[in-house]
């Protein structure tokens, strides 16, 4: 093989080498499924806030806390819930690392504690379990 030959075959080798690497950072870096929630970007009326059962500020009652931080907390009235949340253009509010106090309690439904995800239109926050069912519906206050 003439050294022209090897130049010429090590340029296309260093060249499909540069090509694969951007090809691989473009699909690493093409974007997140999900965003953090101190990068959202928020919508009028906004997602960061306590959404309750009845709208009002009675932390007596089922309610999650979306806070800027990207941290949640809420109760369905008698457990108390935690964790993160991000905003998923796809799935909206997607709740994650989810703790859960389990104490029993007598004449509570505690249908919160199976939030997975939520939805937020015109100011009617759409929880859903892991399987999509809607478990129930907060209002911003």
């Amino acid at each position: 093989m003439s050294h022209a030959t090897q130049h010429r075959l090590r340029l296309v080798g260093a060249a499909s080498a540069v090509a694969a690497s951007l090809l691989l950072s473009a699909c690493a870096f093409g974007g997140p499924a999900s965003t953090p929630a101190s990068t959202v970007v928020l919508l009028p009326g906004g997602l960061v806030g306590t959404w309750t059962e009845d709208g009002s500020d009675s932390l007596l009652q089922p309610y999650i806390s979306l806070e800027k931080d990207g941290t949640f907390r809420g109760s369905d009235g008698c457990n108390t819930l935690s964790g993160t949340w991000t905003y998923a253009e796809s799935d909206g509010v997607v709740l994650g690392d989810i703790a859960s106090t389990e104490i029993a309690c007598e004449g509570i439904d505690t249908w919160l504690s199976q939030v997975a995800t939520a939805h937020v239109q015109a100011g009617v926050m759409t929880v859903r379990s892991a399987d999509g069912t809607v478990i129930g519906r907060l209002e911003g206050s």
